[in-house]
């Protein structure tokens, strides 16, 4: 197993220059804290994937539940219209939820690149939970 202590340091950078103490990010489990951006709670990870047998970072924000049935259509095809649009992060459904993702390999990482996801996912939820939540009624997350 590879020492991941680096890459913890690095997310803790990150934080701390966004003005957040790391310690009140940090969860129970190491490589895995929580912060929030206005209405935005994102999650960030620095983990081991047993399936792809490699490390990785990410960053995931909660951003609405889905649009009610009459709607899905068109929530789903400005959600993937949205997507061609965004840089470096996407939008992702799990169960019931609507996801602002960004997900990569940890070789090569820097603190700068890192510093960027973080931000951008944030910033990506923040923004999209107002304006689903104001096209669909989709609960906010």
């Amino acid at each position: 197993m590879q020492d991941l202590t680096p890459y913890y340091q690095m997310v803790e950078r990150c934080f701390t220059a966004l003005g957040i103490a790391p310690e009140t990010a940090r969860l129970e489990q190491p490589g895995e804290w929580t912060v929030t951006k206005g209405d935005a709670r994102i999650h960030v990870f620095v983990k081991y994937m047993e399936q792809n047998n490699d490390y990785y970072f990410w960053a995931v924000a909660p951003v609405c539940e889905l649009a009610n049935e009459e709607q899905r259509k068109k929530f789903y095809e400005e959600l993937l219209e949205t997507n061609h649009t965004l840089y470096g992060a996407a939008f992702t459904k799990y169960d019931r939820w609507i996801y602002i993702k960004t997900i990569r390999e940890l070789r090569g990482m820097d603190v700068d690149e890192m510093f960027n996801l973080i931000t951008r996912v944030g910033n990506y939820a923040d923004m999209y939970n107002d304006i689903m939540w104001a096209k669909y009624a989709a609960a906010k997350a």
